[in-house]
């Protein structure tokens, strides 16, 4: 989202320089200069960003799997299973 929102703006501000009469660029280089500003920002946010826990990875494996139980019913019966002290 960092990387989206910094590209769009970066382009909307120098397309909007050029609006204004200010000397900045025309045609699609504002497009090819935020393009590196959203690289950059997406490289930032992703080092900072803690690393994505098990549960969600383990989420992320089931979904991909196809066939079998859902992740609801999946999710269900290993509470019941927890709650009855079976592994």
């Amino acid at each position: 989202l960092a990387a989206l929102a910094g590209g769009f703006g970066t382009c909307v501000l120098l397309i909007l320089m050029n609006e204004a009469g200010l000397p900045s660029l025309q045609g699609p280089l504002p497009a090819v200069l935020a393009m590196p500003v959203a690289f950059a920002l997406a490289a930032v946010v992703t080092q900072m960003t803690p690393p994505v826990g098990r549960h969600a990875l383990e989420l992320v494996r089931d979904m991909r799997v196809p066939g079998g139980e859902t992740l609801f019913d999946r999710e269900t019966r290993l509470a019941r299973l927890q709650s009855t002290g079976h592994h």
